[in-house]
């Protein structure tokens, strides 16, 4: 055979083989609305896509290593290009010369830092890009300068998680429209003047998770957002003069701030988050002899700091977030500065007392966070009106027992109020009066020390979890029209019959979990609107009567103690039931007609795997699963093993009793038998009768003879 034909017929199915896989691989490419998606098809080179009207290709997550010039000659009328999350290297510096409608290269997640050089220029023709990712690419700050040459059109440029550590203007002065930068999660210690200077149009720049210790003269006047978060800075401050920044967000949360910023004297910030960090006080005063201060002042630039104005202007803050710092108190002055504040955030501080006076300035406020320190008191002024706007208060996790008898009063929107993890003690309305109109008077001998719940009109969420709570007086909530009530993790709770009256046509949420509560000490009243109750980690043994007139969607009944579930019930509930959790029960595996009456359901039960069950014997506490198959052992616990002993006994009982009953019988035999014989004697012979009474009968009888 000729050789060379030898050869075709040998590479003709590899040729075919290569050909299928190209059709396999666009085949598997997605292509909507000229936008061909190839994500994760597992290529090693970029595949010869048909690009007539395409606009976008998303490539990523694969493996290609490459972008030649010939791999992108055809996708000249491209715009945007995904090739992030591959294994890329190398990028040849004529690969995106065709590619002039790009206008969004992203490149994240590759390995270009291996051979950097050769993508040099790489970018030079993109004359059109707006949007460039090179974000977790691990170059430096020598790598970045000379890419990022003639992109003058950029708008957006993202550089986060690679290994920079120092910021000069030739790395961006140039891009006279760029206004978005991302540098988060690089190594920065230092940024040299005029890096940002030279950006007129800068409205965001992230900075987050670097290693900056401080901003002494900040003065990018039109900048927008300015995220500083997770560095080490111990102090921010701007130069005073007359010019008004844009500034709108200013975050500088998890530093290592002793006092509050010094802001610009004319400023628009609207949202300022100075969580966790490590302020002792909000005035400058307070700071200038203590030990801290005396530390900071190794720094020249704190020489100025005396005549800075700290607060000058604070009054468009609407978001203001000061937890986790080791604030002892704020004052009033400082509050009644933010005029338009509707977030205040002070969680985690070190507060022993809030007092809400003097706070005319925040009738905007909406909602305050106090969760999280050390209150044991808030105190009020004279005034009721003082929080007009005020719907979230948050005091979890303190040690209030009281609360200002006018304090619900002095807020007249109020909506949500969490009270967890306290010591709270609710006033027994029992010891009201219900008035003629249906209104609830206190009486005279109302005791003080207690906090009311009833009369609320506005309150729709209350959270009591883990108050020590013993037990809900009847009328607790009377009046209040809540939607949402968690009074779980007071162990013994007693819910009374009369406890919920009023939330009838209100309460969809209730929670009674971790409360240790017997069924003998919770009544719950009609709720005709009640949608999800947890009754979960009690000693429950039957489902409260009351909740089969509430429609129910999801119901929580894990660990307690059933071992069987009413049917009446259950098909009462599944009506509207969607979800129901079971698990940690020892249900009774032989009386599960309660679960064949769940099974003709639409309830679903997220952990039936869990459930278990137990069988009936003495003795035995071994659980199985609750979908097992249960015929055999059920039907045969009538007759379960006994012990040896138990049958040997048992078999001598029976012995005993067998041959009691067999003595009897003979016996009786016996003695008929007997009787029968006597009657024969009589009948054939007659009495003998001595010498004188024959002699009395007058007769004369022959002696007969009896042989025996």
């Amino acid at each position: 055979m000729n050789p060379w034909l030898l050869l075709w017929f040998t590479a003709a199915p590899c040729l075919s083989t290569s050909s299928n896989d190209t059709k396999s691989v666009v085949t598997a490419c997605q292509t909507k609305d000229h936008v061909v998606s190839c994500q994760y098809q597992n290529l090693s080179k970029v595949p010869d896509l048909p690009m007539a009207g395409t606009k976008m290709v998303d490539l990523s997550h694969n493996s290609i290593r490459t972008l030649t010039e010939e791999s992108l000659l055809n996708f000249g009328s491209l715009q945007h290009l995904d090739v992030s999350y591959n294994q890329l290297k190398t990028i040849a510096s004529e690969a995106l010369a065709h590619l002039t409608s790009l206008r969004v290269l992203i490149l994240a997640n590759n390995h270009l830092h291996r051979n950097f050089s050769s993508t040099d220029g790489a970018f030079n023709q993109l004359k059109r890009l707006e949007v460039l990712n090179l974000s977790q690419n691990y170059w430096d700050s020598d790598t970045v300068a000379p890419h990022l040459k003639n992109l003058s059109s950029l708008k957006e440029l993202h550089l986060s998680g690679n290994l920079l550590m120092k910021l000069t203007p030739d790395m961006f002065c140039g891009m006279l429209f760029l206004k978005y930068i991302f540098l988060e999660r690089n190594y920065i210690t230092e940024i040299t003047a005029g890096t940002f200077e030279c950006l007129p149009n800068l409205v965001e720049l992230n900075l987050a998770m670097n290693s900056l210790s401080c901003i002494s003269n900040f003065h990018l006047s039109k900048l927008q957002v300015l995220n500083l978060s997770r560095n080490g800075i111990e102090f921010f401050i701007t130069n005073e003069n007359e010019e008004e920044y844009r500034l709108h967000v200013l975050d500088l949360s998890h530093n290592r701030l002793f006092h509050f910023p010094f802001l610009p004297k004319l400023h628009q910030i609207k949202h300022l988050n100075l969580s966790s960090n490590l302020m002792i006080s909000v005035t400058p005063d307070v700071l200038n002899n203590s030990p801290e201060w005396d530390i900071r002042n190794r720094y020249k630039e704190f020489m100025v700091l005396s005549n800075h104005s700290a607060h000058a202007s604070l009054s468009e803050v609407i978001f203001l977030d000061l937890s986790n710092n080791v604030l002892l108190d704020i004052s009033h002055d400082f509050l009644n500065k933010f005029s338009s504040l509707q977030h205040l955030n002070l969680s985690g501080n070190c507060f022993q007392n809030f007092s809400i006076e003097n706070a005319e300035e925040l009738n905007f406020l909406s909602s305050l966070d106090l969760s999280d320190n050390k209150l044991n008191d808030i105190s009020m002024g004279a005034d009721n009106q003082k929080l007009l706007s005020l719907r979230y208060l948050d005091l979890q996790n303190n040690s209030i027992q009281l609360l200002p008898s006018q304090l619900f009063k002095a807020l007249p929107k109020i909506e949500n109020v969490n009270l967890a993890n306290n010591n709270v003690k609710i006033c027994n309305v029992a010891n009201k009066i219900m008035g003629y109109d249906g209104q609830i008077h206190e009486s005279r001998n109302n005791s003080n020390g207690c906090v009311s719940f009833s009369g609320i009109p506005t309150l729709k969420y209350l959270n009591l979890n883990g108050n020590n709570i013993t037990q809900l007086a009847p009328y607790t909530f009377y009046q209040t029209p809540l939607v949402y009530l968690d009074v779980s993790r007071n162990k013994h709770l007693e819910v009374p019959e009369q406890a919920l009256i009023g939330l009838e046509q209100s309460l969809q949420y209730l929670s009674l979990r971790w409360n240790s509560i017997q069924t003998s000490k919770v009544t719950l009243t009609c709720l005709s609107h009640l949608r999800n109750l947890d009754l979960s980690y009690n000693q429950l043994e039957f489902l409260p009567s009351g909740i089969g007139c509430s429609p129910l969607q999801v119901l929580d009944i894990r660990d307690n103690n059933f071992h069987v579930l009413q049917d009446l019930m259950i098909r009462n509930v599944s009506r509207t039931l969607k979800t129901l959790y079971l698990s940690g029960n020892y249900f009774n595996c032989c009386a599960l007609t309660w679960l064949d009456a769940l099974k003709g359901t639409d309830v679903e039960t997220p952990d039936m795997g869990k459930a278990e069950c137990v069988y009936p014997r003495q003795n035995d506490y071994s659980t199985v699963r609750l979908l097992s198959d249960h015929t055999e052992e059920c039907h045969a616990k009538g007759t379960t093993k006994v012990s040896p002993l138990l049958i040997l006994i048992s078999a001598l009982a029976f012995l005993l009793v067998i041959g009691s009953v067999i003595t009897l019988i003979a016996g009786e035999c016996c003695r008929l038998c007997l009787n029968t014989g006597e009657e024969r004697f009589e009948a054939d012979t007659a009495p003998v009768k001595t010498k004188s009474e024959h002699q009395l009968d007058g007769l004369s009888l022959s002696i007969i003879k009896i042989e025996t």
